[in-house]
């Protein structure tokens, strides 16, 4: 989980799934993260249902 396209590039370089916070909205570079979330109960249900 990462605020910045380069922490979901990182995320996919290590194989794994990627998430990218964006609570405002504001990211436009995104690396194509598997969830993009503005609040942090958006990914406990991701996950949760993972």
């Amino acid at each position: 989980m990462g605020d910045r396209e380069l922490d979901v590039l990182a995320g996919h370089n290590a194989n794994i799934a990627s998430s990218l916070f964006d609570p405002d909205g504001l990211i436009v570079q995104t690396g194509d993260p598997e969830i993009r979330v503005a609040a942090m109960p958006e990914l406990k249900l991701w996950l949760a249902k993972s």
